[in-house]
Order: structure tokens, then sequence, then C-alpha cells
């Protein structure tokens, strides 16, 4: 459990530049800008043996699928309750230490908290490999277009045919993506999809 919240802090730390605020902005080009070159960064063992010290082949033959340029269905997503997150998922020495801190310490915890967390710790109950391909795996352009304006950050999932889910996060100029190993089941439908991602608030974005 601590090496998976080591992980999850790093692959924060990766993403965190990309939060953002919202406004009328072309957010699904833009993220369709960073599925695409995930697609990529999966189809690459050179890419992957450069930034990585391990054998990554069996995931990355599971997600390289050419098929991150047509999302069968996009969805926003936000965080719904931080602090309900972590009481649940923090259990011995961890929940001990967390019920020690005062509650500004407690406040800073939970704004670490974000998607991308969450996802992550979907990623982890697959399996340690998973987990790992993508942190790794995780990228960010600068030429999105895309200007937020305000406090709250804005993430899509894309969720394709056959390739895995690819959660994208928009920040001035950037958007960052990551892989999200979800079945097919958990994807099939909203309904499904809020199920498997009970500390999500999910909505449907239109495809164009």
């Amino acid at each position: 459990m601590k090496k998976i919240w080591g992980l999850l802090m790093a692959a924060m730390l990766l993403l965190g530049s990309c939060a953002s605020g919202e406004q009328a902005a072309d957010y699904y080009t833009a993220g369709l800008k960073v599925t695409k070159l995930l697609g990529e960064i999966a189809g690459s063992e050179d890419y992957l043996s450069l930034i990585s010290g391990q054998n990554m082949e069996a995931v990355r033959e599971r997600v390289d699928t050419k098929d991150y340029d047509a999302p069968t269905a996009v969805y926003a997503v936000r965080m719904k309750d931080r602090e309900g997150f972590l009481k649940q998922n923090l259990t011995g020495d961890m929940l001990e230490s967390w019920e020690k801190l005062s509650e500004e310490l407690q406040d800073q915890i939970a704004k670490k908290i974000s998607v991308q967390t969450i996802c992550s710790v979907m990623n982890g109950r697959q399996s340690a490999e998973c987990i790992a391909f993508s942190s790794v795996t995780a990228a960010t352009i600068q030429d999105s277009g895309i200007e937020p304006e305000g406090e709250e950050s804005r993430q899509y999932l894309y969720v394709f045919e056959q390739g895995t889910p690819i959660l994208v996060s928009f920040g001035y100029h950037a958007a960052g993506g990551m892989f999200l190993f979800l079945t097919r089941e958990e994807t099939g439908s909203l309904a499904a999809l809020r199920e498997a991602l009970p500390d999500l608030e999910i909505t449907s974005v239109e495809i164009p």
C-alpha cells in the first residue's frame, strides 16, 4: 500500500502543472492531441526503454492498439469528496498518522487529492505493472491552445473501442494525459463508469 501511495504522489507531481480552470474552448480537439501522443508512446519500445528500467512489454502490448484518434465516448470528470476518499483508503499506520494531524495539515493533504489520484488508485488495483506503466507514459503537450480561467480544473476521460481509456487534464496552453486501466464493462455506459468511479462526478461530453 505504501509503495502504491508513493507512485500516486509521483503521478500527482507530474500532472499537477495541468490543473486549471474552465472556459469555452475546444477541449475535445486539444485532448485528442494528447491521446494520439500517448498512443504513439505505447507503440514505441525504444521510448519506453529510454525512460523506464522495468520490463513493461506485456502491458505495452495490451495498450498498443493503434486506436487513439477516434474515441467512442468522452466524459468530463471532477472530484467529489476529497476527505471522504482519504478516510476510505487510508488504513493501519497511515490512518493513525492522518488522525494525528491538525485540521490544517489534513486540509493540505486533502488538497493534493485529485482526479489523477483516483485514477492512479484504480490502476494500482489492476496491478503494480499497470500503475508503473501509466506513470512512465504520462505525457504533456505545450501547444494545446487552451486558455482556461478560474481555479477549478477540468479533466476529460476518452474511451476507445479497443484502446485503453485516457484521462486528459487541461492547463494554460498545455494538456497532460495518463492511461486509465478500466475494463470494457466499466466503460460500457455512463452508469457503469459512475459505478466504477464513485468518487468522481462524471458527465457526458458531446463528440463533434
